[in-house]
């Protein structure tokens, strides 16, 4: 993408977040979290954090960054800072008007929050946890498309690790083959830790991927992701062996009816509540509700689990531009687990499935 769009890109990122400032009654806000300094310049680094005021964006750096943050990122104030990380943020609170500063409290560690109380009152320090959060849950195109490309090179990995499912392999061996594909094939690495689980270790919705080795009638659950461009992909699927029993269809059959009619519900204003209701209906309806424990899905993008949360508890609704997962799943211990999970973007009527891989329980 040539330069001078990106950087309309993040123009318009900060613009939006300067027109809420007026709403949270703040004058500025400090943004420590560095998925968000980088989802509002594009800057990536290990020492930058901005403030955003109702006209100005500063971007703070230390001298390791700074010649690269002036030619990056043209469009904000860059300020190098000092030997007295104080007198730098009282004078930048000065030069900019700012009385009232917002700070991600979700993100600033206590010893953090003692040195702002240090340069500001504690009575003008306003915790504001997610108001960048909430901006990322609404990606747009250029976005999607980038998560869209992280998907299909999940869907390539997947064919490519199907092929190794054969007895006696080890959970190991199929995540580290697993990432070896991904990395060569243009990764900028792994999403989260691969979760390869067979037999009984599908019980346990984050297994610890060990040395099992696979056998003949096992369940497989492969959960995985990578990261490429800066944005995430997040899919599970489950595979039963030729020799499936009637239990293993019945469970698995459940798991997709669920998956499938909570995903027809997405679509602008509805509810991410009853899309989890939806799905936790059908399961608690057969018997497994409470073998069903985490939420039905989460937000996707520059982080694998970002806002939204499409839970029970959740009071927003479906809005355009969000990319969720659906992922419900059974938990049996003892026994083992299935869970199918998907990447779905709301679009402007509906949605749209991102990713394209089979959902049938065709054995390895």
């Amino acid at each position: 993408m040539p330069a001078g769009k990106k950087n309309g890109i993040y123009r318009k990122r900060i613009r939006r977040l300067q027109k809420r400032l007026a709403g949270e009654k703040i004058e500025g806000l400090l943004v420590t979290n560095l998925t968000n300094v980088k989802y509002l310049t594009g800057f990536s680094s290990s020492a930058a954090q901005l403030i955003i005021s109702e006209k100005a964006c500063v971007f703070i750096t230390d001298f390791r960054y700074i010649e690269a943050a002036r030619k990056q990122v043209g469009f904000a104030h860059v300020f190098q800072t000092t030997k007295n990380p104080k007198k730098d943020l009282q004078s930048l609170l000065r030069k900019y008007k700012i009385r009232r500063l917002g700070f991600e409290s979700a993100n600033i560690t206590y010893q953090r929050y003692l040195q702002l109380k240090d340069c500001i009152s504690e009575k003008r320090l306003k915790p504001r946890p997610d108001i960048v959060e909430r901006l990322r849950m609404i990606k747009g195109p250029e976005e999607i498309e980038a998560i869209r490309k992280a998907v299909r090179l999940d869907e390539r990995g997947f064919r490519y690790i199907r092929e190794l499912l054969v007895p006696g392999t080890t959970e190991k061996d199929i995540a580290l083959q697993l990432e070896l594909f991904f990395k060569t094939g243009g990764a900028d690495g792994l999403a989260f830790d691969t979760i390869v689980a067979f037999g009984s270790g599908g019980a346990v919705p984050h297994y610890r991927t060990g040395r099992k080795r696979l056998r003949e009638k096992d369940r497989v659950l492969i959960d995985w992701g990578v990261s490429l461009g800066g944005y995430s992909s997040d899919l599970t699927r489950t595979l039963l062996s030729h020799s499936m029993t009637e239990k293993e269809q019945v469970v698995y059959s459940i798991v997709l009816e669920a998956q499938l009619r909570a995903i027809e519900k997405i679509r602008p204003g509805v509810p991410l509540a009853s899309i989890d209701k939806t799905a936790r209906d059908i399961i608690t309806r057969h018997g497994y509700g409470e073998a069903f424990g985490h939420s039905f899905g989460h937000g996707l993008g520059m982080d694998v689990h970002e806002l939204p949360v499409v839970s029970w508890k959740s009071k927003l609704r479906c809005r355009k531009g969000m990319v969720i997962t659906a992922e419900p799943g059974i938990y049996i211990p003892g026994w083992g687990g299935v869970r199918i999970e998907d990447d779905v973007v709301v679009t402007e009527k509906g949605h749209q499935v991102l990713s394209r891989l089979s959902k049938k329980p065709r054995p390895f």
